[in-house]
Order: structure tokens, then C-alpha cells, then sequence
């Protein structure tokens, strides 16, 4: 009588009789995946068309329970005193043996030995295995996958041996990770923009001039090349020793500086630095002037 009613026309449906979505074998889209879509549209799939059929016939008080195959769902008739009978609504509501099954997806027995597939499922599992079509929803439409990701702990909550929700769930967190991959990167390269913006504001903030300074003073101390990093605050080893030009070298008066270690009365280790004054080029001066400057390094 069920499977007259609903899946052959006639004045009792109103010669509209349910049947499988054709240009949808992957149950994909959403009136596919939902009661609502299927009442709507009398069209289904694998999962909307065995739903309707087991609706009513747990109104109607029939013994019959739900069944997961290899991405698909079937009813079973199961009373005491009965043989277990199995009804697929996607053929009408007839009748398959699970050697169809197993053949047809090729099930390892193993599969079957631990319940994953052509067990019988309590109200609970069928439920949890349905919430799998609510994550699919939540990934897919709503970008939503934190809340896809709960979905599917919920289910496997309640049916670990659901294999689908458990690849599905491994995918989303796969996703997960992508996003929390990239929010990284973009972060990386803002932390590396900021840091070299404040790094040229700080070199072009600095720029020491202590020609004035020497003039002003009236030192006779050689001129130095002060390189300082605007960072870090140290001076590099061209800022303690003095800048000698070629020219200088060639020249009559030449300043040859010869550099001696130093230790200060508090113990600070520094450069002590002696210029010597020639008046030819033979390497023995005639005359000798000693200025003497002692740079610290503590």
C-alpha cells in the first residue's frame, strides 16, 4: 500500500508520484537533501526519498528502520517472528538482499563486521547520519565551517562508526588549518612592513653631523666616520677609528697612527691611538710630534 501511494500515479496522489532526481545522482542540490524539497518538488534522492518512506511509516506504527550503504540509505522491515526485509525507495520500494549491496559498492566484510554499513540504525543514528547533509550545508553555502565541524562531532557523538562524517570532519579541519595558514601569512608580512616603515623613520630621523661641532671646538682630533644603527643604538667600528684619506698618506706631513690596547683606572678596555709626522717618504721621520686620542670601548 506504501509503495502504491507514493511511488505510483494515480487519482490517490493525483497522478504525481514520487520519484529519483535523475539530473542529480549526487544528491548536491539542496531541495535534494531536505523533506521539504522533496515534498515540494516530488523529486528526491537517496536520502530524502527512504526519509518520507520511514516518516510515515513510523506514524503509521510499521516496524521499520533506517540502513546506511556506501553513500546511500535504505529501510529495513524488522518484527519479531519476521525475516529482515530489506526496501529500497529508490526502486519503488522494493525489495534488495545485502549481497546486492555489497556487490554493487563493493563493502569489505570488515565494513560490515563493525557496523559501518547494512547495520540496522536505532532513530539516534539515523538522525546523527542526517546531520552530515546539514554540514555539507554549512561548508558549501554558508562558509561556515566551525559550525560544520560541530555538526559532525555531534553525529560521530552518537554513532562512532559513521566512516563519512569522520572523512568529513578530517577534510574540514584540513580547512581549518588553510585558513589559520593563511591569517598567519598576512600577518607575517604586516608585522615585516611594519617593522621596516619604523626602520627608515628612524634612519631618516638620524643623521649626525659633528663637523660643526669640531670647528666650533677647534679639536685637532682626526675626523671620524660615526656609523650608528638607528635600531639597535651601537655604534659600529667605523665610528672609533679616524678617517685617513690617500691624500693624506702622499703628503709631506704625512699622519701615520699606530693603535695600542688601553685600560682605564675603572678597568674599561678602549683603543689608545698616536700619530707620527714625517717629512720624507723613506719610513724614517725626522722629525717625530706625537697627538695621542683614546677612544673607549666599555
Amino acid at each position: 500500500m506504501m509503495n502504491t501511494y507514493l511511488y505510483r500515479s494515480g487519482w490517490w496522489n493525483d497522478s504525481l508520484a514520487f520519484t529519483y532526481d535523475l539530473n542529480d545522482m549526487e544528491g548536491a542540490r539542496k531541495e535534494n537533501q531536505f523533506l521539504n524539497g522533496y515534498l515540494s518538488s516530488r523529486t528526491g534522492s537517496c536520502v530524502t526519498m527512504p526519509m518520507l518512506h520511514l516518516v510515515l511509516a513510523d506514524r503509521l506504527g510499521w516496524p521499520m528502520k533506517a540502513s546506511r550503504g556506501v553513500r546511500h540509505f535504505f529501510l529495513r522491515y524488522v518484527a519479531d517472528g519476521f525475516e529482515k526485509s530489506n526496501t529500497d525507495a529508490m526502486v519503488g520500494g522494493g525489495y534488495r538482499p545485502d549481497e546486492l549491496y555489497k556487490e554493487e559498492a563493493g563493502i569489505p566484510g570488515k565494513a560490515i563486521e563493525n557496523g559501518v554499513y547494512l547495520r540496522t540504525l536505532s532513530k539516534k543514528e539515523y538522525i546523527a547520519s542526517l546531520l552530515l547533509n546539514q554540514a555539507r550545508h554549512f561548508h558549501e553555502r554558508e562558509a561556515d565551517l566551525h559550525k560544520a565541524v560541530r555538526l559532525l562531532k555531534l553525529a560521530l557523538a552518537t554513532d562512532p562508526t559513521f566512516s563519512s562524517a569522520h572523512w568529513n570532519l578530517g577534510h574540514y579541519y584540513y580547512l581549518l588549518a588553510q585558513q589559520l595558514e593563511r591569517g598567519m601569512e598576512v600577518e607575517l608580512m604586516a608585522a615585516k612592513d611594519s617593522y621596516g616603515n619604523k626602520r627608515r623613520a628612524m634612519e631618516d630621523a638620524y643623521v649626525p653631523d659633528l663637523s660643526t661641532q669640531n670647528r666650533s671646538t677647534g679639536s685637532h682630533r682626526p675626523e671620524e666616520s660615526h656609523t650608528t644603527d638607528p635600531v639597535s643604538g651601537m655604534m659600529s667600528p667605523l665610528s672609533v677609528f679616524p678617517t685617513i684619506s690617500p691624500q693624506s698618506l702622499l703628503a709631506s706631513e704625512s699622519t701615520w697612527p699606530t693603535y695600542r690596547p688601553i685600560r682605564s683606572e675603572t678597568g674599561h678596555i678602549g683603543i689608545g691611538i698616536s700619530s707620527r709626522t714625517a717629512t720624507d717618504h723613506s719610513g724614517l721621520p725626522a722629525k717625530t710630534r706625537r697627538n695621542d686620542a683614546n677612544f673607549s670601548l666599555a
